[in-house]
């Protein structure tokens, strides 16, 4: 289940900056894949609200057809009460 750390990763991750060095260049291309999955992320909500407010958008439009019939039915059938008296 868990990846298996071959000897000597840990040291080969850390030798750039424990040494005093620059950061190695795995080091630096994990770094940017990190930025890059956040920037990643924040995108990725901003659709699956743009998704959620389309989805609820029709929702209300499908149903202000059912909701104009009920109240015209509704007019109607008050119309005819007082037209029967």
């Amino acid at each position: 289940m868990f990846l298996k750390i071959e000897p000597g990763f840990k040291e080969f991750l850390a030798s750039g900056v424990a040494e005093g060095g620059q950061m190695s260049s795995f080091e630096h291309f994990q770094g940017d894949t990190v930025r890059h999955l956040k920037k990643e992320k924040k995108g990725q909500s901003l659709i699956e609200y743009a998704v959620i407010v389309s989805l609820v958008s029709l929702a209300m439009v499908a149903m202000s057809t059912y909701v104009f019939r009920f109240v015209q039915a509704t007019q109607k059938m008050i119309e005819e009460e007082f037209a029967n008296n």
